[in-house]
């Protein structure tokens, strides 16, 4: 895949999209200084373009640069601020600082855009059962466990059904 998006950016310099796969390829395999500069070329030739800020404030977080991810996120917001994924990645971001009534948030705002995206149900019933709102958190991780793609989710479906276990028994 890495080659032949260098093949595609070589056919098309200008094109931000052969930059933004090629850096969610990078990031797949831990190589995540390549991934940031893919993401960075991808925002560079489109400025517009959400899904490289998404992929870089992932990639950023997952490294723990959680400042430089909040303002990638909120870059992407101030893009399009009808789009719910940065609204996921800015939750799962201040959830790492231990912001969750921020982390609450932004999901909950994630939520409100696109319903069924499970993503942010996961990360609301994380920060939720972290603020001992154990009622709320159950019924989050329950709408993240319905809607999850059972085979591709199997192993944050089961992450889920465990908490809800543990609520339970609080």
């Amino acid at each position: 895949a890495i080659e032949a998006y260098r093949q595609a950016i070589a056919v098309n310099p200008r094109y931000s999209y052969p930059y933004n796969g090629l850096g969610s390829a990078l990031h797949f395999l831990g190589r995540n200084k390549e991934a940031i500069e893919a993401y960075r070329q991808a925002i560079a030739v489109d400025s517009k373009d959400i899904d490289p800020y998404n992929g870089l404030g992932n990639t950023l977080h997952f490294l723990g640069r959680e400042n430089e991810a909040l303002e990638i996120f909120n870059k992407a917001i101030s893009i399009d601020p009808k789009c719910a994924y940065p609204y996921n990645g800015l939750g799962n971001t201040f959830q790492s600082l231990g912001r969750n009534e921020e982390a609450i948030e932004a999901y909950t705002r994630a939520i409100f855009i696109q319903p069924k995206y499970e993503d942010p149900y996961l990360g609301l019933g994380n920060s939720l059962k972290s603020l001992g709102r154990n009622k709320e958190a159950i019924e989050a991780y329950r709408k993240f466990v319905d809607l999850a793609d059972k085979q591709k989710r199997g192993f944050w479906i089961k992450k889920a059904e465990q908490a809800i276990a543990e609520l339970k028994n609080k």
